[in-house]
């Protein structure tokens, strides 16, 4: 009955249907068994169970597949005595004669191996049977005797079915035999007369394929590699691994991996010992890459001596879940291929190899087959838009994490697309072994200051997966022309080149410098054209000329000036600019001083600051910071000009009258050194006609850039301060700095003796200035004296004076300790001058005072060490009888200032009590006017107080006229000590000597016409 069909239910799950036909088996009682025909080793076993799990009694449930140990296919070729159900795959189809078969059960499915030439994916799909494997399977039941075909699917479905199966040529990939062909000189594989002629898109891969692995010319010609390739027997693809294995130095490891690649997986599972297996099996795998585990695997075997005998190896396999036919196999495949490859020595134990070279042999005959791993949807991207997840079988599925780049042997669709045998790779290696397959693009260039050379974004692309995205690479190798043009611009415009010596630093130079000139003149980018640069450069340097390295070459050969003049490189409106308007530096007497120029409107150091060390901020006049610099002057004039009031304004023209301003101060009408706002109302005046207050000018606003800033430095330039004002004191006085020029010479450092062999001028010429002088002179320190030069006499007297009792203090301690004892104070006077002021400093100052006087000559005169050696032996007789001179002075001017300590107490006058406490206040003892002058100052009082008790108003009257010279005295008294201080002191005199003019005309003056001399 062998035409008759059965049809079931279609609608029902395969194990279902199955286990119908196999129950219509069983009522039938045929003598013999029933072999099942399904589509795949998965659906063997799920039938199995389902079968298993029903337990039909008599029956006994085998399995047949390909995977399945030779001991349990085995045991099909043998019937027992119950009645079997043989779940097998198409195997049994056409190979296999089972004995005692007398039911076929056809489930009309088949997993036919496919290549898709467009995905370049194996697939293993279910797939209906043609008709003619329909009628195949059917005549299975008839080799040993008459029987029944169960088809679990409808009539009309076989009937739609294709008539015969597709043969192979249409479902593999046609690489090996298109290079076959080509090498046997055979027509072209789309024009062979074939009886099925393959697909085109198949031809069209296969042809892509020799492409990738360079053996086929576009012309359709093998190349060197393709001719060797074709004498392998093996597919292009293994080919090429052993031979860029036998390049790389791996060939014995290479062997033993494609040897197992092209025969069916050794490794087995015996259904009662699959866990078993599966453990073993998974702990000769290596963690990165399957290909590596093969290697472990002929490893075990070797070292296990399984190749010695056969013996040896069915125990071997045994123990180790192999299948022993097909490791045979292997061991011959791998000795034949070495015959082929001419590799003599025998391959034993082998070690594994470096794993970039391995690989990299494996990925040249597997190119396009790599991935990496979308972590956001957990799936691998490979090359042409594919997808694939990593088998579970493989041992980088069991890593974590996942690998990031893979190669993969074979991409395989089944339920899902796979990659088989796998192995963790870096992407770069693609770039090595195929080049010829990466697309490379470029994109921000750039020039790379620290390297010398212009740079690119490399982004390299295999298939539309990108390799490498952001990597450095020269760019004057693939694009020159336009590295040229970007070095050009970035680099060598840029200033940042350094070639000392050359006619790059002249073009850096001047290319500093108009920059300046643009921040000096405040139009930033309006001065230096970079366009005008470039064009020069483009037109005048060589072609090869793209990064430093080619330059300094340029340089060291060629020493011809390619650089441009500074016209060539200027916008032309600024052609006539001056840049001696806008100096770096100022000059104050024969020192130099820094100056800044910042454009940052609104912001508080806009403009110009002047950097000042603090050791010789004395060496700036008052009106360092009023006239800013010539380039700015005509504009700082006019905001002045422009701040008067209205009326006065319309006499003038201001633009007219800037213009004559400045060229009168040029020319020299005006004084330089005299301030600005002065210098300014005096012109007005003598010009226009205008009597306006110089300080008027200080109200008129003006712009924060034309307010000259001083930033004071300490030794190390750290920035101390920055006033917008010059500030009113200094700590140094006019004590100038060893740093100035022509000062360092007249300098020492500090001594307990006389402290230079040389004698010390008086004076020195300022250089560039016969008209000033400094004035060197000691100074007393921490330990010892020390010379040093001033810019005002008057203080280098003062510290002169204090350095000549210090030296002779340290030498006649002695004597200074006898003379101190013999000091005598009246009660009246401690109780008058001392009560603030302790006896020890009254002594000291006193035994001062006596030493100066005893000296015989004006301290100022005493130069050198024999001076002083002089002037020091004669005090050494005379202190002591100067000592009592100067004790009996100090009682007549005590009695004088008792006299006027009364009648000042009568006249109720705060000034006349102010000058009173002036005269005496601590350290009086310390002024040398005390012993010379003090009688006449107190004479004067005392005829003072006298009129002032009688005609108070007429006193207040003669106060007017020195009214602000008193106050200014005021002020400058509450900042230092009359004693430290030589300008004050000149201020004090000043003032006594005024006092005496205005409210005491009798009493004989020092100098002449005082009141003349009271500065505004």
């Amino acid at each position: 009955i062998e035409d008759n069909f059965i049809t079931p239910e279609t609608d029902e799950e395969l194990p279902e249907l199955v286990a119908r036909g196999v129950e219509f088996y069983l009522q039938q009682k045929l003598r013999g068994d029933a072999l099942v025909f399904l589509p795949g080793e998965r659906e063997i076993r799920d039938t199995a169970d389902m079968l298993n799990g029903r337990n039909y009694p008599g029956v006994e449930i085998l399995q047949l597949y390909g995977r399945l140990s030779n001991a349990d296919q085995q045991k099909v070729f043998h019937p027992g005595k119950l009645r079997r159900i043989i779940l097998s795959t198409n195997v049994a189809e056409t190979s296999l004669t089972i004995p005692n078969i007398r039911c076929c059960i056809d489930s009309g499915l088949a997993r036919v191996k496919r290549y898709n030439p467009r995905s370049r994916i194996e697939e293993l799909q279910l797939e209906m049977i043609s008709q003619a494997s329909a009628r195949q399977r059917r005549g299975r039941c008839g080799r040993t005797g008459p029987g029944l075909c169960i088809h679990l699917y409808a009539e009309s479905d076989l009937e739609r079915a294709m008539p015969h199966t597709d043969p192979e040529i249409r479902r593999v990939s046609l690489s090996g035999v298109i290079l076959q062909m080509a090498a046997l000189k055979l027509p072209r594989i789309d024009k062979f007369p074939f009886l099925n002629p393959p697909n085109p898109a198949a031809v069209r891969e296969g042809l892509r394929t020799l492409y990738d692995l360079q053996a086929l010319e576009r012309s359709g010609e093998p190349t060197q590699l393709g001719h060797r390739l074709a004498k392998l027997p093996l597919d292009p693809h293994m080919g090429a691994m052993l031979i860029s294995a036998e390049k790389r130095g791996c060939l014995p490891e290479m062997l033993v991996t494609t040897a197992f690649l092209s025969i069916r997986d050794p490794r087995e599972r015996p259904m009662e010992k699959e866990q078993a297996a599966a453990d073993f099996h998974r702990s000769l795998d290596d963690k990165s890459s399957d290909f590596f585990g093969i290697l472990n695997i002929w490893n075990y075997l070797w070292n296990n001596h399984a190749f010695d005998s056969n013996r040896l190896l069915r125990n071997v396999c045994k123990s180790g879940y192999f299948n022993f036919i097909r490791i045979r196999e292997w061991r011959n495949l791998v000795m034949d291929l070495a015959e082929t490859m001419e590799f003599k020595p025998e391959i034993k134990d082998l070690k594994l190899p470096h794993q970039e070279r391995f690989h990299g042999a494996v990925l040249s005959g597997i190119p396009r087959n790599i991935g990496t791993f979308d972590k956001e949807n957990r799936v691998y991207r490979s090359t042409g838009g594919r997808k694939f997840f990593l088998f579970p079988g493989s041992a980088l599925s069991r890593k974590k994490p996942a690998p990031e780049w893979v190669m993969s042997f074979a991409i395989v669709e089944t339920s899902k697309i796979f990659a088989r045998i796998n192995a963790e790779i870096k992407p770069e290696l693609l770039e090595e072994v195929a080049p010829h397959l990466c697309t490379r693009t470029y994109d921000q260039a750039f020039y790379d200051a620290n390297s010398g050379f212009v740079r690119a974004r490399e982004k390299v692309i295999c298939d539309g997966l990108l390799i490498h995205g952001a990597r450095r690479v020269d760019y004057a190798k693939h694009n020159p022309a336009e590295a040229r043009e970007i070095f050009i611009r970035e680099g060598l415009l840029s200033g940042e080149l350094r070639l000392p010596g050359s006619w790059v630093e002249k073009f850096n130079e001047m290319k500093e410098d108009l920059e300046l000139l643009e921040i000096k003149i405040r139009h930033p980018e309006s001065v230096y054209d970079p366009e005008s640069a470039a064009k020069h450069f483009l037109s005048v340097l060589p072609p090869e000329i793209h990064s430093l390295k080619t330059l300094k070459k340029l340089c060291s050969t060629h020493p011809y000036p390619f650089a441009p003049e500074a016209e060539q490189i200027m916008q032309e409106q600024y052609n006539r600019l001056v840049p001696e308007n806008f100096p770096d530096w100022l000059f104050f007497g024969n020192v130099h001083f820094q100056l800044n120029y910042i454009f940052d409107p609104g912001a508080d150091n806009d403009g110009i600051t002047m950097y000042v060390p603090e050791d010789q901020m004395n060496m700036l006049p008052e009106w360092a910071l009023d006239y800013q610099v010539p380039g700015f002057l005509p504009e700082l004039v006019e905001v002045l000009l422009r701040g008067l009031p209205r009326e006065e304004r319309r006499k003038i023209s201001v633009q007219e009258c800037t213009a004559e301003f400045i060229d009168a101060r040029n020319s020299g009408r005006i004084l330089k050194e005299q301030p600005l706002y002065e210098a300014l109302a005096e012109f007005l005046f003598r010009h226009a006609g205008i009597d306006i207050d110089p300080e008027f000018f200080e109200g008129v606003h003006r712009p924060e850039h034309l307010r000259m800033k001083l930033a004071v430095m300490d030794n190390e330039r750290r920035i101390l301060a920055i006033h917008r004002e010059m500030p009113e004191r200094t700590g140094m006085g006019s004590q100038l700095s060893s740093s100035v020029p022509g000062v360092r010479r007249h300098v020492t450092s500090e001594s307990t003796v006389w402290p230079r062999k040389e004698p010390l001028p008086e004076s020195l010429p300022l250089k560039d200035d016969e008209e000033k002088f400094l004035y060197p002179a000691l100074r007393t320190g921490k330990n010892g004296i020390s010379t040093q030069v001033f810019l005002k006499e008057n203080e280098a007297r003062l510290r002169h004076s204090d350095g000549l009792v210090w030296l002779f203090r340290y030498h006649h301690k002695q004597q200074i300790d006898y003379i101190t004892r013999r000091w005598k104070f009246s009660d009246g006077m401690k109780l008058s001058w001392f009560i603030r002021d302790t006896g020890k400093r009254a002594v000291n100052d006193l035994t001062d005072a006596a030493i100066l006087e005893s000296f015989g000559v004006d301290p100022w005169s005493i130069r050198s060490a024999e001076q002083y050696a002089a002037a020091c032996s004669r005090a050494e007789q005379e202190l002591g009888e100067t000592a009592l001179g100067l004790e009996k002075k100090l009682h007549e001017i005590y009695k004088l200032a008792a006299e006027c300590e009364k009648l000042i107490s009568r006249a109720g006058n705060d000034e006349l009590d102010e000058h009173y406490e002036l005269l005496f206040a601590p350290g009086f003892l310390r002024r040398r006017e005390l012993w010379s002058d003090y009688k006449r100052y107190l004479k004067g009082l005392k005829l003072r107080s006298e009129r002032a008790v009688t005609a108070p108003g007429r006193d207040l009257e003669k106060s007017e006229k020195i009214a602000t010279l008193l106050e200014r005295l005021r002020i400058e008294n509450g900042i230092a000590d009359i004693n430290d201080d030589a300008d004050l002191h000149d201020l004090w005199t000043l003032s006594e000597e005024c006092r005496l003019a205005v409210f005491a005309p009798e009493v004989p003056l020092k100098m002449r016409n005082p009141l003349s001399k009271i500065p505004r």
